[in-house]
């Protein structure tokens, strides 16, 4: 069975590291290259917990299972590796309960099984583990492009503005710069990250903008809108330098976290929603849609 998946991020991926698994023929395509859309991030945090609650994510434990693996697959493809998976330090957090990946440390509460995942790198070395897969990149309008597949995945990102799901699209921005100060694992605090990215440094963010004219990055926004943040990390000016921003739109359930998986017609699927749990998720609901289609 020939399949084609539209959309070369974390979705994309995911659904066509099982895809292959199950013996499918597979075609990527995607206009931008891989991680071109909001997988293009320079880290990304993956840990099992939800918001200021500190309940685990649903299925997260199979989830951040299988999502290591992918990431076992992708370190062993380039011989290199692509996440801290030292932990995650919270500042400012008192758990809904005490799981055993837990610690009480003297700076916050330590998370030990989460990682500071280095996603754009991730990405480009799991799509070269994805031996036999056919890349194009191309502009997909509609499952008419792709009459000669047996079957169709979109899992597009923004691009999935053009269909009518149950969901929102949030741009978010970070900030990238270089600190004195020491960083070795990713702190978080008050909703935002700050996470080593390379000696001395740092990414710093992230915005939530749900009402944005572009998707494309924006400095005085981005430092508008993460002010708050930053000062939560950083007492005074001079600590953090900023010399680039980064963007990307997130597609977001309104209800809910868990991302969207559907057929949509005869031959064709959906897989997107993965919102800021992509990392979590894109291996888990992967191979869900891998079973789906068969």
């Amino acid at each position: 069975m020939r399949v084609a998946v539209v959309g070369a991020g974390l979705a994309g991926l995911g659904a066509a590291y099982f895809l292959l698994k199950k013996g499918f023929s597979v075609t990527i395509f995607d206009e931008n290259g891989v991680g071109g859309g909001a997988s293009g991030i320079p880290v990304g945090l993956c840990h099992p917990y939800v918001g200021r609650s500190g309940k685990p994510s649903k299925f997260s434990d199979e989830a951040l299972f299988l999502t290591k693996k992918l990431l076992d697959d992708a370190e062993k493809t380039v011989n290199k590796r692509l996440a801290d998976r030292s932990g995650i330090l919270r500042v400012d957090w008192t758990p809904f309960e005490w799981y055993p990946d837990l610690k009480k440390v003297e700076e916050g509460v330590l998370i030990s099984s989460g990682m500071t995942v280095f996603i754009n790198e991730y990405v480009h070395a799991l799509f070269a583990s994805l031996k036999g897969v056919e890349f194009i990149q191309k502009k997909i309008s509609s499952a008419a492009d792709l009459e000669e597949f047996d079957q169709i995945v979109f899992a597009m990102g923004f691009g999935m503005k053009e269909f009518d799901l149950p969901v929102n699209f949030v741009k978010g921005q970070v900030l990238i710069g270089t600190t004195d100060k020491f960083l070795d694992k990713t702190l978080m605090k008050a909703k935002g990250h700050l996470s080593p990215i390379g000696e001395k440094r740092v990414q710093l963010g992230s915005t939530y903008e749900h009402h944005f004219l572009s998707d494309k990055p924006d400095m005085e926004i981005a430092k508008k809108e993460l002010k708050e943040k930053l000062l939560a990390f950083f007492a005074r000016e001079g600590e953090f330098f900023i010399d680039s921003v980064w963007a990307g739109v997130r597609v977001c359930v309104k209800e809910g976290y868990l991302p969207i998986v559907q057929k949509c017609s005869q031959k064709a699927f959906i897989f997107t929603g993965l919102g800021s749990r992509g990392l979590l998720y894109h291996a888990y609901y992967g191979r869900h849609l891998a079973d789906l289609i068969g």
